[in-house]
């Protein structure tokens, strides 16, 4: 019973982090994605333009 309590209390410490970082993480990615596509598209309309 005490190991049943002390793991769910451990786990909701846990799962309470995880999204946090899990979204800190995802949006890192996608602002990566958007800039390095940005950029590319930028090459691009500067090479067709030229």
């Amino acid at each position: 019973m005490f190991v049943h309590s002390y793991r769910s209390s451990y786990d909701s410490k846990v799962l309470g982090q995880v999204p946090k970082l899990n979204l800190r993480l995802l949006i890192k990615s996608i602002l990566e994605l958007l800039k390095n596509s940005i950029v590319k598209f930028h090459k691009l309309l500067r090479s067709t333009i030229s």
